[in-house]
């Protein structure tokens, strides 16, 4: 993804808004469907994962390009709908994975676990949308503690897989 990731930005900040979720929808289907149709090629594994990963950056990107739109539909919410968001964000992003995944293995007898992080990518876009617009998420995410895991949590990103095959070999 970091390779491709500045032609993704390119080509979804010239796509319009709409256009640019319909493109995200289709390359998780069709990361869904290479996974369901080809499983003989899973070994090669990295367009299917590089299709899967693609629509969360396009997710974000769209939140960035939309941010002022969001935040109108946003501000214009009641509290309780606001906090039934919340809480559906929090499920989705914790437990939209897992409790999906268990359902289409029954259903398909496969690891749908591609289609399930579009589940938690949802709740994950949620949860932006409540810390770019809440008050309240804006309090605890510049905290010290919170600020200071914020900051770490990218460096430590950049040099785990380094770390871990060290660990290895």
């Amino acid at each position: 993804i970091s390779l491709i990731f500045p032609l993704l930005c390119a080509l979804s900040l010239r796509l319009k808004p709409n256009r640019l979720l319909v493109a995200a929808a289709c390359c998780l289907g069709a990361s869904i469907a290479f996974t369901l149709l080809l499983p003989q090629y899973a070994a090669l594994g990295e367009l299917d994962a590089t299709l899967h990963y693609v629509p969360m950056f396009m997710l974000g990107i769209y939140l960035a390009k939309q941010k002022e739109v969001v935040s109108g539909i946003y501000g214009r919410l009641t509290k309780r709908v606001k906090i039934a968001c919340l809480i559906l964000s929090v499920t989705l992003y914790l437990y939209g994975g897992r409790g999906g995944n268990v359902v289409l293995y029954k259903i398909f007898h496969h690891d749908m676990n591609y289609f399930v992080d579009g589940i938690s990518a949802l709740g994950a876009a949620g949860l932006i949308v409540f810390s770019l617009n809440s008050t309240f998420f804006c309090r605890i995410l510049l905290w010290r503690p919170v600020h200071f895991v914020g900051k770490m949590s990218y460096g430590i990103y950049l040099i785990h897989f380094i770390i871990l095959l060290a660990i290895v070999h």
